[in-house]
């Protein structure tokens, strides 16, 4: 097994705060300028645009720099195979954590309208 080797802390948080502050920056002046994509629905697109290829992009010049070439393999390389009921078992939990995250997102309006018809301008 390969040695890994130690970042230092401001390139951590680099890593960590510069592809955030990026996606968060776009959402809020994205946010600004227009009114007609839901806020939740523009978050998604942001992070979908901007942080899953940053982030990938990241993973792939790690592996670059460690093995010599470009894999997403090394980044879960020594992970243990889950059995197939954990998998079943995860993916039906967080399938269904979604389904409750959109049914919030849909009965929200009609929450607002109900029980707080003073906010609606």
């Amino acid at each position: 097994m390969r040695q890994t080797q130690e970042i230092s802390v401001v390139r951590l948080l680099l890593l960590i705060f510069v592809p955030t502050t990026l996606v968060t920056g776009t959402y809020v002046i994205l946010g600004m300028v227009q009114t007609t994509v839901p806020s939740l629905l523009l978050l998604y697109l942001c992070a979908t645009v901007i942080l899953f290829p940053l982030e990938i992009g990241i993973i792939l010049h790690a592996s670059k720099q460690e093995y010599g070439k470009s894999s997403l393999r090394s980044a879960v390389s020594g992970q243990a195979n889950l059995p197939w009921w954990k998998i079943l078992l995860f993916g039906s939990l967080l399938f269904g954590f979604a389904g409750l995250m959109s049914l919030t997102v849909i009965a929200s309006p009609i929450i607002t309208c109900r029980y707080f018809p003073h906010a609606i301008a």
